[in-house]
């Protein structure tokens, strides 16, 4: 068995973990955007100075982007064909692109001339929350509470991001961004903050389509629960009532068992009496015999 072969059989061993790993590093890739996001709408929210924090962020950048190109590595050329492996598992590929710690380095260069930085950065971080829904929906598929929870909260932020990309004037924080979409999504529509781009407009729409579809998704799984769990407390009451019945039940056998037994004891010891009796009698002396 030469190298590439056992690489690939402990690739294969190993692949559970290597997802798992992955949810892990898209956790932090969105906990760092969280926190930025915080530190822009409130900038005394961090507790370390601008430095720290900026040399922070490099560190969680780099581990973010180290995790996903060893994985994608090791499992692209390893795969046999690297180039089918990047077409199923492009989104790790837009990590690997899109959330290089230097920016300005030479490699990215180019591509930041073409797309903003902090487009770049957007598209890296809705690729993270696309992989952490995915691996959510993969793994807790029984839990359809957690799966929609999940689906709404990332089509929330991934619009109020967009929202803050193609409209900065009427969204000019995520917080802004993050309401319209709440109120969009659930078909409440207040209009207080409204999209005045196209762009901004066909993202509202596509809010509102996304908010109808999880909307009935949440009354059926709301509707089913509510149905299991009425199911559920009728069918407890008559277990209930079935364990009260044979417990009256057992009670009556019990007592009737007891009844018996002392009629066996009194039976036993009537016959014992009259066997006693009946020896009594037989060892009497016959006068008519003594005659004789």
């Amino acid at each position: 068995m030469n190298f590439k072969e056992k690489m690939q059989q402990f690739l294969l061993r190993n692949k559970e973990r290597a997802n798992n790993l992955l949810f892990l590093l898209s956790c932090l890739a969105l906990a760092l955007f969280a926190s930025n996001e915080l530190a822009a709408i409130k900038p005394n929210v961090i507790p370390v100075n601008q430095e720290n924090w900026d040399f922070l962020q490099l560190l969680a950048r780099f581990a973010v982007w180290s995790g996903f190109l060893m994985h994608f590595l090791s499992y692209g050329f390893l795969s046999g064909s690297p180039w089918k492996y990047a077409r199923e598992h492009f989104l790790e590929l837009l990590v690997c692109i899109a959330w290089f710690p230097q920016p300005n380095m030479h490699l990215l260069r180019d591509l930041t001339q073409v797309l903003s930085l902090e487009s770049l950065q957007l598209i890296g971080t809705l690729a993270n929350g696309y992989l952490l829904v995915r691996h959510i929906v993969r793994n807790l598929s029984t839990h359809p509470v957690i799966v929609t929870g999940s689906v709404f909260l990332f089509v929330i932020v991934a619009a109020s991001e967009l929202l803050m990309q193609v409209e900065p004037q009427t969204f000019p924080n995520l917080f802004d961004a993050i309401w319209y979409s709440m109120v969009t999504t659930t078909t409440i529509g207040y209009g207080d903050i409204v999209p005045k781009t196209p762009a901004g407009r066909c993202i509202g729409m596509v809010l509102m389509l996304s908010g109808i579809s999880l909307a009935a998704a949440f009354i059926g799984i709301v509707s089913q629960f509510m149905q299991k769990r009425l199911g559920n407390e009728a069918e407890h009451k008559e277990v209930k009532d079935l364990r009260l019945e044979l417990s009256a039940e057992r009670n009556r056998n019990q007592r009737l068992l007891d009844a018996l037994e002392r009629n066996n004891e009194l039976s036993a010891r009537i016959l014992a009496e009259l066997e006693k009796q009946s020896k009594a009698k037989s060892e009497i002396p016959n006068p008519d015999q003594n005659s004789n």
